[in-house]
């Protein structure tokens, strides 16, 4: 299981409306080393991606380990995005927990919601969790729904 981490500055809003495949930001996005967003999107299988805030991530361990623990039994890929780039010394706490950022969009960080997270199935959108609330129902579904099944 690929559990990549992605470092984004994205607008949770625009990124939630335009996830199907061939039609948008998912598929346009790209970050400052030239990679896309797309190819870190698996089009067979269950992708989740979640935009966190690399302050409130890495002191908050509980809401990144769940997603992680879930990537690593096997219920989806795991494509972990920050809405703004680390300090260094996120950086090295994201390499201690065996994250490797995978590079940064160029979109206003005052733009991203988060936490946000999104599950694709086969690369089209299946659901969305806007805010810390949600976060807990949809990871409570992703396990309840076992290795890519969501």
């Amino acid at each position: 299981m690929q559990v990549a981490a992605a470092i984004s500055l994205m607008s949770g809003a625009l990124f939630c409306t335009v996830l199907e495949r061939g039609t948008g930001f998912v598929d346009t996005a790209t970050f400052v080393d030239g990679s896309v967003l797309r190819d870190l999107i698996s089009d067979d299988g269950c992708t989740a991606i979640t935009i966190l805030d690399p302050v409130q991530c890495l002191s908050c361990d509980g809401l990144l380990g769940q997603w992680v623990r879930l990537a690593q039994a096997g219920h989806f890929d795991l494509v972990v995005l920050l809405n703004q780039p680390p300090t260094v010394n996120q950086e090295q706490r994201f390499t201690l927990r065996r994250m490797t950022p995978a590079g940064v969009l160029a979109v206003p960080r005052s733009a991203t919601k988060v936490p946000s997270s999104y599950v694709l199935r086969d690369g089209v959108a299946m659901d969305s969790a806007i805010g810390l609330a949600a976060q807990m129902p949809l990871l409570s579904w992703l396990e309840s729904e076992g290795p890519m099944d969501c």
